[in-house]
Parts: structure tokens; sequence; C-alpha cells
């Protein structure tokens, strides 16, 4: 499952380096202390106190000063027309037709048409998140990188975040480089710069620990915050940096959108599922190859992340109630078995289940993978057949009608790496009865006696 959620930072301040400080050896008659009263601090990144005055100790900018309001679309490049696909035109034929489905059910969920002309006067409020179920290997993580690309150009005041294990991290990182996508990537778990980070940011950090990965993560959020670029951060840091301690101290901040990858968020016992409920944005985007193989449980965990109003109205109807209770139910037959005393009869779950589907279609696609069955060919079995040296072709042949088949088998494949390694078989006196142990021996250090 993935989300990709967009958040802003409000870091303007964060590497401000003013005039007046760029010339402060110019200026010897007037004394620091004089300067700090007018407000001209000497700005260093801290550890753990972000941005700091080395001489009155005057904060700046915390290290979590972050998440100002978003005009959704105040930065419409109102210069195109036409639809999406007219962004970047020769991408379309490179996509498989159900990443150019999912391509324009993006769009229409996240920003509510693929008209460029709707566009500019859609209402924001009218959008929400969405999943794209897609089976594994059909491409998913390309079609998630075409999306992004395309709407930093249409939106450049848009700061996508990609919410994924860490062992994803530097997969996303890899696809990146290799599609050449115009925008920067930003590993946030990465301690190693990428070379597009902003020059004034690290400049300043040359006055902290270059070694300090709270200041290096600082320099890359900024970097993100500054231009059209991706941040990516794995499920574990994105739940220590905004953790239930610190939401609630930005509960009246606005958070625009949140993208995360994986099956963690579906468990509500899970605390990133907990924290990404408080990040206040409607654009969601969860994607997976299997969102709802479990539970009707989990399902409704999976709807409350991309729709939660929904998924708020279906879960007060007494049927829906009933089946998330059920937290153990696998498939709807089991959810009858085990609820036999229900007061529930057949037709009222499927009625409920039907309704279920209806609702979810608008913001769900589903590809099945019948792109690879096209594409890819079946499994197919292979034989090998391998001459074997003579030597180890006799000790083989000597071993047949063995009366334990265990013992035969565990033979033959010590022989077949090796027929030296007869030696070191439990085999019989009878066994060895004419094999010539001296050849044997003597193929100790000859590596073309086996196949």
């Amino acid at each position: 499952m993935i989300i990709i959620c967009q958040l802003h930072l409000h870091l303007d301040k964060l590497f401000l380096l003013t005039a007046d400080q760029e010339n402060v050896k110019d200026r010897v008659e007037e004394t620091q202390h004089a300067r700090c009263i007018r407000g001209k601090h000497e700005l260093v990144l801290q550890d753990d106190l972000g941005l700091i005055c080395i001489y009155c100790c005057h904060l700046e900018l915390g290290p979590r000063d972050i998440l100002p309001e978003w005009d959704n679309f105040a930065e419409f490049n109102s210069s195109a027309n036409g639809t999406v696909w007219s962004i970047k035109p020769v991408i379309r034929e490179s996509m498989y037709e159900h990443q150019q489905e999912g391509f324009e059910f993006l769009w229409k969920n996240l920003a509510g048409s693929i008209n460029l002309d709707e566009l500019k006067s859609t209402d924001p409020g009218g959008v929400g998140g969405c999943i794209i179920s897609h089976a594994p290997g059909t491409g998913k993580t390309r079609l998630t990188i075409v999306f992004l690309e395309s709407y930093l150009k249409l939106f450049p005041n848009c700061r996508p975040v990609i919410i994924t294990p860490a062992s994803m991290l530097l997969t996303w990182e890899e696809e990146f480089r290799k599609w050449n996508v115009e925008f920067p990537f930003y590993n946030l778990n990465n301690l190693e710069f990428m070379g597009k980070e902003n020059k004034n940011a690290l400049r300043l950090l040359a006055g902290a620990k270059r070694g300090n990965k709270d200041a290096i993560r600082m320099v890359k959020i900024y970097s993100w915050n500054m231009g059209r670029s991706i941040l990516g951060i794995s499920y574990s840091l994105f739940e220590k940096l905004t953790g239930e301690k610190y939401i609630k101290e930005k509960t009246n901040e606005k958070r625009e959108r949140v993208i995360i990858d994986g099956h963690t968020p579906r468990n509500r016992r899970s605390n990133i599922w907990n924290v990404l409920l408080k990040v206040q944005t409607k654009k969601r985007v969860i994607l997976s190859g299997t969102p709802f193989q479990n539970n009707f449980g989990e399902l409704f965990n999976t709807l409350h992340i991309v729709r939660p109003a929904i998924a708020d109205v279906l879960a007060q109807e007494k049927t829906f109630a009933e089946m998330i209770a059920s937290r153990r139910m696998s498939s709807k037959r089991k959810y009858k078995d085990e609820n036999s005393h229900s007061t529930l009869i057949t037709g009222a779950i499927d009625r409920a289940v039907e309704k279920l589907k209806i609702s979810m279609s608008p913001f769900v696609h589903v590809h099945k993978g019948t792109i690879l069955q096209q594409s890819l060919p079946g499994l197919r079995d292979c034989v090998i057949l391998l001459k074997p040296p003579a030597l180890q072709k006799s000790l083989i042949e000597r071993l047949e009608g063995s009366p334990s088949t265990f013992h035969f088998e565990h033979k033959v494949a010590l022989i077949s790496v090796h027929p030296y390694l007869f030696q070191h078989s439990d085999s019989t006196e009878e066994e060895r009865i004419g094999i010539d142990l001296e050849a044997v021996q003597a193929s100790k250090l000859n590596p073309n006696e086996g196949v």
C-alpha cells in the first residue's frame, strides 16, 4: 500500500542570509550587541535548537516550525491548455493502457478533472484521496512518478511527500534517476547529499556539524520547500518527526497533501495510522497490490485514510458496523459462519457488500495484472542433462540398487557436486567394493571431475 502525501513547510526564514549579515565585516564601527538589538543577528544552525543567534541566543526559527496554510491552486500554470496529457505529450506512448487510465484517475481524484480549462475553476473541496490497486509488477511506481512530474509542472507550489518502508526508499530514488525526472527526489533517510540541494542551505550548514543528521535533514527539507521537488521518507522517520506530541503543538496548522507506501497504515493500532489521520489534507494516494486481502476492519482503516467522510458514514450503518467488528474475518463466507447468531440475513450482507463496492468505485482503481499475462511468458519447466566424467558416472552407477532411497539420494547429491565427496559419505564396505578409491582421492584438487 502506498499513500502519497503533500506537506508544506514554512521554512523561508530557515537559511535567510541578509545583506547586513554578509557585509558585517564592513561595519566595524557597530558592535554585535547593537546589531542584535536592531534584529540583525548572527544566525547559525544548532543541533536541536534550530536557527539561533550565536551572540544573544535569539531563536529565529525552531526545528519544528512547519506547515503554513497553502492555497491549492494559487500557482496554477494558466498558460497550459488541452488535457493533462499535453503537459508532456510523449509520455503517453511509453505507458500501458492501465497506467494511462490510472494517470487520468489520479488527476480526476486529486485535481477534479483532466481538462486544463476545468482545472482552473475546479473547487478544491470536491477532490480527495484515492487508491491505486494494481497487481505487483505492473508499474505503480512508474505511474506515480509520471503523475507527480506532470502535477508539479502544472502546480509549482505543490510539495509531494512519499512515505514508504525504509527498504523501498532507495528503490524510489533509483526509479527517479532511471526515468530522468527533472525534479529532485530528496531521500530524507539518506544522510548523503544528492548535489541538487539549495546552495544557501549548504553554505549555512558549514556553521553546524556536517555529520549531524538533523542538520542534514533540515537542509533537504528546506531545499524541497524552496523549489519543485519530491520528498521521500520512511514510516518510522515520518512517525518520529510528526509524533503525537508534535501534532498537538500544531493542531491549528494546516497540511496539504500526503502519500504513504506500504501495508502498515492499515492497522488501527499502529502509530503511523494514527499520525496519518492527523495530517490535515484530503489529497492522499495509496498504492497497493493487495489493499483488502485481510478483513473488513483493515478495509475501513484504509478508507479512513483516503476518504474519511465516506468511511464514517458507512461505519454508522449496522451491517457495516458488525462487519468491521469481526476482526478475524478474511472472507464473507467466514463472516456468515462466525456470526450465524446475528440478526443479519444473507441478503442484507450481500446488499451491504454491493453498496460498499459502489461507494468505493469512484476512488479505487483496480488492475489485476492481465498485462503481465500478455507481455511475459508463462511458467516453464526445463530439464538440463549433464554428462558426468567417467569417475563420477562410475560412482553413481555403483550406488544404483541401494535399498534406502534416502541414503541413495544423499550420496548421489554429494557425488554430483564432486566425486571426492564420496569419501565423506556414510557408504558401506559393500558399496566401496569395485571403486577406485585412489582415483577418488586423486580427484580432490581437480575441479573438472565434477559437472
